[in-house]
């Protein structure tokens, strides 16, 4: 059930990222932040690796090409393999490491967008935390109904 629900997560967060959706000037990285909730809550990599694969399948129909989705999925990638080493309480987790994420993923994909502009990766962070915070609350919910 949980991955289902994700496969249409992904998918729609795809369209979301093609959309050219603002608040601020500021787009969320609806992709990054359902990966990143993707993959603290699967438990088994086959799952998230088949939600990785649709929504990289899903965010090619996109106009342009770019390596940021296989980014955002090496970035959550990461988290997948490390989260059982993550001591913090799972909402802290969720806080700081979508923020983390979130800045490790401009610094690697153009380091100079990080320095000239601050404040617009500071407000997709918060941008993102809210979005993945928020799937985050739900799915306990979700899963509680199998």
């Amino acid at each position: 059930m949980r991955l289902l629900i994700f496969i249409i997560l992904i998918i729609g967060a795809a369209l979301l990222q093609g959309a050219g959706w603002t608040l601020f000037a500021v787009s969320p990285n609806f992709f990054l932040a359902v990966l990143f909730i993707a993959a603290l809550t699967l438990s088994d990599f086959l799952s998230f690796g088949i939600v990785a694969l649709v929504g990289l399948i899903a965010i090619r129909f996109q106009p342009g090409l770019s390596w940021a989705p296989l980014l955002a999925v090496g970035l959550t990638l990461v988290l997948y393999w490390i989260k059982s080493y993550l001591p913090w309480l799972e909402i802290f987790t969720v806080v700081a490491g979508l923020f983390a994420v979130t800045f490790l993923f401009y610094l690697i994909f153009d380091p100079r967008f990080v320095f000239q502009h601050p404040t617009i990766i500071f407000l997709e962070a918060l941008y993102n935390i809210v979005i993945g915070g928020g799937l985050f609350m739900l799915m306990p919910r979700v899963s509680a109904k199998k």
